[in-house]
């Protein structure tokens, strides 16, 4: 047989037809995927209310609804764990596309389906030993914080990742089937399905007595060396963060323990009370946008400033610091904005640059202004108030939307062709235009005016917040049963994708913890001598550079849950570094070249704006951002007096 024709036999391995039957079996699965996530947006939707008036009763009459804590804990298992299946139908499993997006399509493809392969693997080993940890609860009879037995909800676990490994085994089958097509050599095939086998092999043999010598220092810098690779290999980063954490477990504690990762420890690192906060508060986000709430901003805004020199570029800003308060996101404000403020200021002959420059750094105003969902994340994983990360980012908060301002303001007086004024409104049509930002404002103040006295949890906050938004949407006529559905959908998935990731971190960083690792890491810190101050410093220098060129929330979840007990150790408010953080983050997504903010808005409102543009345009706010950054740094009573207030 001729080379050709034994490459071309060996590239119909495995044959075509055999490949697309399974396929087309497992594609019947898609309507049951569908179905269960529209039951965990039901699921979502009635917990706002049940929170809601929750908090009315204990509030009014003394009076809460029973079992909330477990019944909370309960469901959020459901929230993450019946819509993954979704989320992989729709691909919107977070991962870095850095190396992948610049491979040929055959070695990405190649690629991708080995990182898949481990995928299919390690779901499988959640749901062994999820099913496990099931018969475990059932036969101790194992009972939550209110006498309600956790076994149902354990059963939770293992029977959506059922669904998430068959749309993965599904999607997985079609890249072999599309690398048959590609007609791939023996070779190929022996690296794509043989290196992950092998891995995995080698995973198993790690996990051994044998090894268990080895300095666990070292093994905890090498298992964050190889995280860190498959992550920027196209690995989905929760099964990467979950992967290494079952690994490194099981070479510290033994092959059980490491297993237990994927078992008892995922179930009670999800059944979590304080999970609940981010559906709710996504919820809110989502009801705010269909409101169309950014909008009146916006033309409010717009009525009382637009006639001054760069008066709609400093509308926008403010629109985004009133939207930052409702939203708690940048992407909502930069849906909700750029659609209205990018035609008005073409309009009027502004700057591509000042004016896509002004929509999207006025997006990182929502992650900095309460209730911010960046926030939310931070106080998860290191476990600090959410209500005192909330007060703490209002005033570095103001001070970058004023910081914003004053760029607009100082740029078009020194080139006045940059932001021509407006049409100037009367006073009357300004007086009509007040009560858009009343909503707004009463939402504001109920929910952190509530958290800073201390009438309710931020949880309850984000129950109170959502409901609020829906009757503000209800009540303008603005939520037909399309936007409804939408809302409910997207922050259902938005919520089970990125529990899962923060899960995995907070499993990751737990099994370095657990083993003793962070403990050496933080002795290694300080025998070099470094002060704390300097050694925040280089964590947000980090924290740029992968902003830079990567999407930067991605490695602070990564980070976060190691660094974490090393800076309490340390001595580091971890309340200011909360503010640092999202303050650097919010740089990384407007900084050239990657800027996620820029190309988000681009794709939105101004595809005819050259990248080029865009990226002069956004550089003198990535100046005050950060000059704002190193004013906290070195002032932190700007991040920590309000919530020092704080009963």
């Amino acid at each position: 047989m001729s080379e050709r024709s034994s490459e071309g036999a060996v590239s119909n391995f495995p044959t075509g037809g055999a490949l697309r039957s399974v396929i087309s079996f497992l594609e019947k699965f898609n309507p049951i995927v569908r179905w269960l996530f529209y039951i965990d947006g039901a699921l979502v939707f009635l917990y706002m209310c049940m929170m809601f008036l929750d908090v009315l009763l204990r509030y009014f009459f003394n009076q809460p609804i029973p079992f909330t804590i477990d019944i909370s804990s309960m469901l959020i298992v459901a929230f993450v764990f019946l819509g993954l299946g979704y989320v992989q139908l729709e691909k919107l499993h977070l991962h870095i596309d850095l190396i992948t997006a610049r491979l040929s399509p055959k070695a990405a493809l190649a690629l991708s389906t080995a990182m898949y392969t481990i995928c299919v693997v390690v779901i499988g080993v959640i749901i062994w030993r999820g099913t496990l940890n099931s018969m475990e609860y059932y036969r101790l009879g194992i009972i939550g914080y209110s006498g309600l037995p956790h076994f149902p909800t354990t059963l939770i676990v293992p029977f959506g990742s059922v669904f998430l490994f068959i749309v993965f085994l599904k999607d997985l089958l079609r890249k072999i089937d599309e690398g048959r097509k590609l007609q791939f050599n023996a070779f190929k095939w022996l690296l794509i399905l043989g290196i992950p086998i092998l891995l995995m092999v080698f995973m198993s043999f790690w996990m051994k007595p044998i090894l268990t010598e080895l300095n666990l220092t070292l093994v905890g810098i090498v298992s964050i060396f190889i995280l860190i690779i498959f992550i920027f290999l196209g690995m989905p980063v929760a099964f990467a963060l979950i992967s290494m954490a079952i690994v490194f477990m099981g070479h510290a504690l033994g092959a059980g323990g490491g297993l237990m990762i994927a078992g008892k420890l995922m179930y009670i690192q999800v059944a979590s009370y304080n999970w609940v906060v981010i559906p709710l508060f996504m919820l809110m986000a989502y009801f705010i946008v269909a409101s169309e709430l950014g909008t009146d901003a916006y033309l409010g805004a717009y009525k009382w400033i637009g006639h001054f020199r760069g008066g709609l570029g400093i509308a926008t800003v403010a629109a985004s610091t009133a939207l930052a308060a409702v939203e708690g996101t940048g992407s909502a404000a930069l849906v909700t904005l750029g659609p209205v403020a990018m035609p008005e200021m073409k309009k009027y002959k502004y700057n591509d640059g000042l004016s896509t420059g002004s929509v999207a750094a006025g997006a990182t105003l929502g992650p900095m202004i309460p209730p911010s969902l960046g926030f939310i994340v931070y106080g998860i994983i290191v476990q600090e108030s959410i209500g005192k990360l909330f007060i703490a980012g209002i005033i570095p908060g103001l001070i970058l939307a004023a910081s914003f301002v004053a760029v607009i303001f100082i740029g078009c007086r020194i080139n006045p062709t940059l932001g021509p004024p407006g049409a100037k409104a009367s006073w009357g049509e300004r007086f009509k235009s007040l009560p858009v930002f009343g909503p707004i404002l009463f939402v504001f103040l109920v929910i952190i005016g509530g958290i800073y006295a201390g009438v309710f949890s931020a949880m309850e906050g984000g129950g109170i917040g959502a409901f609020m938004a829906l009757v503000i949407a209800l009540s303008f006529r603005r939520l037909t049963w399309k936007k409804f559905k939408v809302a409910i959908r997207d922050a259902t998935k938005f919520s089970s994708m990125i529990i899962l990731v923060i899960a995995g971190g907070m499993l990751f960083g737990n099994s370095l913890g657990a083993s003793g690792v962070s403990s050496k890491l933080i002795e290694v810190v300080r025998d070099f001598g470094v002060e704390p101050i300097v050694f925040v410093a280089i964590i947000l220098f980090v924290y740029i550079i992968f902003g830079i060129i990567c999407d930067a929330p991605i490695i602070v979840i990564i980070t976060l849950p190691i660094l974490g007990p090393m800076l309490k150790a340390m001595g580091i408010d971890l309340i200011w570094f909360g503010v640092l953080t999202t303050l650097f983050v919010g740089l990384g997504s407007i900084s050239p070249p990657y800027a996620m903010n820029i190309f988000m808005l681009r794709s939105i409102a101004c595809p005819d704006v050259p990248l080029s543009t865009m990226y002069r345009g956004i550089l003198p706010f990535c100046i005050s951002t950060l000059v704002v950054g190193i004013l906290v740094l070195f002032y932190p009573a700007l991040a920590t007096w309000l919530p020092n207030l704080m009963r």
